[in-house]
């Protein structure tokens, strides 16, 4: 059901059985097992939520990071939206909460390779990354980048 959709979604995967494969579809297998079926959803229930754009009801929940010595700042790669079960964003992986945090750029699939139109690499303390990285933000600027309709569609239908 998800290779169908994986590409329109931009939920690629970079674990190393899914590279092999294109980029589908052992790590959205084991999402859909942590994040969905644990909670008694059915596949189809789950794939309607992750691709359900509005904004209503999406907080920051977690922040996957990774500390990189070399620049000497943690990487942001990967955020999670939902319902807020706590009252604070977690943090997974290795960190230096001293330092700051950077959001890696990324390339729209009209302008892969050209540098220019890169989105600029965005650096944040911690104490401003629920602040900034709302769920419109991550839509805006970098969903959209690559799937346009996205932002063109009306989500408000869908929380009827």
């Amino acid at each position: 059901m998800i290779r169908d959709k994986y590409q329109q979604l931009n939920w690629y995967s970079t674990a190393n059985l899914d590279l092999e494969s294109g980029g589908c579809c052992v790590r959205q297998s084991s999402q859909y097992i942590q994040n969905g079926q644990r909670k008694g959803l059915s596949p189809e229930q789950y794939l309607a939520q992750a691709s359900n754009y509005s904004s209503h009801n999406k907080h920051l929940m977690y922040i996957t990071t990774r500390f990189e010595p070399s620049i000497c700042k943690n990487i942001i790669t990967g955020l999670g939206f939902g319902s807020r079960i706590f009252d604070h964003v977690r943090f997974i992986g290795a960190m230096d909460t001293s330092i700051g945090f950077i959001f890696p750029p990324s390339l729209s699939s009209h302008s892969r390779g050209r540098y220019d139109e890169m989105m600029p690499i965005r650096t944040f303390t911690e104490e401003s990354l629920e602040r900034i990285l709302t769920f419109d933000w991550f839509k805006t600027n970098v969903i959209c980048k690559d799937q346009s309709w996205i932002c063109e569609t009306d989500w408000s239908q869908e929380l009827e």
